[in-house]
């Protein structure tokens, strides 16, 4: 009797208990530096941000689970680490394989919102009224990143 009660609450925690953040990944070589809240590839992951080493500027993707358009749409991206927040051009694309949205945009370098990140790893990216999720990443990841892609 104990051993069927056991085996049918074991399935009830497993599906209780939440979802684990993926980890930050950052890939440095002399075509490509990409930081990634997934597998080094940057090919499932939610939010991506990568450059042309030393190109001077970060290109940014991340996928919001709310489609905001059938049709590619220009809007703005707002990103914020720690006390400073900048505004940069963005564009979502329908995604259609789970029904949401890419955007992308392209920030320099030397925004201050990337000097910011790249000492605290935080980054709130929010685009279209809808905030990336995300977490904290790893500060000497950050910082990586920004040094490999600024001039």
């Amino acid at each position: 009797m104990m051993r069927s009660a056991l085996g049918f609450a074991l399935p009830l925690v497993l599906i209780a208990a939440p979802a684990m953040a993926a980890p930050w990944t950052l890939t440095v070589n002399r075509q490509e530096a990409i930081l990634s809240d997934g597998d080094d590839s940057g090919e499932d992951a939610a939010t991506t941000l990568m450059c042309k080493p030393k190109s001077g500027k970060v290109d940014v993707s991340f996928f919001l689970e709310k489609r905001v358009g059938e049709a590619p749409k220009g809007g703005q991206l707002t990103a914020v680490s720690g006390a400073v927040t900048a505004q940069f051009a963005a564009r979502s694309n329908p995604e259609e394989m789970y029904g949401g949205s890419e955007v992308h945009a392209t920030i320099p370098a030397t925004a201050p919102v990337l000097a910011a990140f790249a000492k605290t790893g935080a980054l709130r990216l929010t685009a279209f009224g809808v905030t990336a999720r995300g977490g904290k990443v790893p500060v000497a990841k950050a910082a990586g990143l920004v040094k490999a892609c600024s001039k």
